[in-house]
């Protein structure tokens, strides 16, 4: 285990090592958590996509 801080010089030099991180630690974050890893589809994934208008307020 890493303290941070003390990380290794170049550890997560590229895009690619850091998303490789990040999924590990979101996998094992995931299995603490007790819930099931979600299985719905990019198309039926939850969440809300807000434009803002002309005048750069949000629409409702």
């Amino acid at each position: 285990m890493t303290t941070l801080g003390h990380e290794a010089a170049g550890a997560a030099a590229t895009p690619d090592a850091a998303l490789a991180i990040m999924w590990d630690l979101a996998r094992q974050a995931w299995a603490m958590s007790g819930r099931p890893f979600p299985t719905y589809t990019r198309a039926t994934m939850p969440g809300v996509l807000i434009r803002p208008s002309l005048d750069g307020t949000p629409e409702p």
